[in-house]
């Protein structure tokens, strides 16, 4: 549970004990509008080549406007995304997400994640290469996550 802003969050402890790993992040807000990414970590650190392949689809209700649906490729990027509209600043608003992450620690398939999104009512799958063991949220450039509790769950196979 964050108590002031970091620039970013990182679990780590996913190994073979678990066939699968969920994680819950839940009243997240920004210290400014913009995506929400995350990175697969490995034993070397953050997994930053351009191997990030994804699709996002969802729909959204601006204020006061129509309903909008957003389909979106993230391709060849350094990151994931976690969505691909803009989380509230405002901490009475905040956002949150599942992500199940199926076999991390089979290092001869590509690991990949899916989820939903609270806060778009999107969901996603992304694929990079490699084991894993554990995943960063960050906010895009210099953003901090200002409020959030992220909860790292192993589930028997």
């Amino acid at each position: 549970t964050l108590s002031s802003a970091t620039s970013s969050v990182s679990l780590t402890g996913m190994d073979s004990t678990y066939k699968s790993y969920k994680i819950i992040g839940s009243d997240i807000t920004l210290a400014s509008s913009d995506n929400y990414f995350f990175r697969f970590i490995n034993s070397s650190g953050d997994l930053t080549g351009s191997s990030y392949f994804g699709v996002i689809d969802g729909a959204y209700r601006p204020y006061n406007s129509e309903a909008v649906f957003n389909k979106s490729a993230n391709i060849n990027s350094s990151y994931g995304r976690v969505q691909n509209f803009d989380p509230s600043t405002n901490a009475t608003n905040g956002s949150s997400f599942e992500m199940i992450i199926p076999n991390p620690s089979n290092s001869t398939t590509y690991p990949y994640c899916f989820g939903s999104v609270g806060w778009s009512g999107s969901n996603g799958t992304y694929m990079v290469a490699g084991a894993i063991t554990g995943v960063k949220f960050y906010g895009n450039g210099s953003v901090n996550t200002s409020t959030g509790t992220f909860a790292l769950y192993g589930i028997k196979g």
